[in-house]
């Protein structure tokens, strides 16, 4: 990341020397005499904010194909108001079935919907136990198919002032 420049010499920040070293002569085929600086990673990307922000956002928006992109779509105020629109309708249907007292078929159409719920949620539980019953169970020997070599493994429990917890925490592990 170009950082300064410091008398017709560039500084060039990183957070990696080894990239550095790699890229010098592309770095300096487009900048001309250019030197390291050391940079954190946050420190090269708040700068990357801060010149390039706006250009990046721009990209971002727009590096997905106008076709496969839901940029043209637009959504207005018009598309808020006939979803409000279409809601106080069904609102409005509601309380004229309840005021013409032709509940009965709306308290029919809600039990329809919810069996059909209570069906297809019964069909997913019992296919899910039927996949279950067919997959491979676990081993009931714990250490099946470990390697001849365990690795070694080190536990460190900070022990303040606990002199005699400790001969216990030993013998438990």
């Amino acid at each position: 990341m170009p950082w300064g420049k410091d008398g017709g010499h560039w500084q060039v920040a990183t957070s990696d020397q080894s990239r550095f070293e790699k890229q010098r002569r592309a770095i300096e085929d487009k900048l001309g005499p250019a030197s390291m600086v050391w940079a954190s990673r946050a420190q090269i990307q708040a700068r990357q904010q801060k010149l390039f922000g706006p250009q990046l956002t721009r990209h971002a928006e727009a590096c997905v194909q106008t076709e496969k992109s839901c940029r043209g779509l637009r959504f207005t105020s018009s598309h808020k108001a006939l979803r409000w629109a279409v809601m106080a309708g069904l609102a409005a249907a509601v309380i004229l079935l309840i005021l013409l007292k032709a509940a009965h078929p709306l308290f029919i159409l809600c039990l329809l919907l919810v069996m059909c719920n209570l069906i297809v949620s019964t069909l997913l539980k019992a296919m899910a136990f039927l996949f279950a019953l067919q997959s491979p169970q676990p081993s009931k020997k714990p250490f099946e198919g470990l390697p001849d070599v365990v690795p070694k493994v080190s536990i460190l429990i900070p022990l303040y002032r606990e002199k005699n917890i400790a001969a216990q925490l030993v013998a438990n592990l």
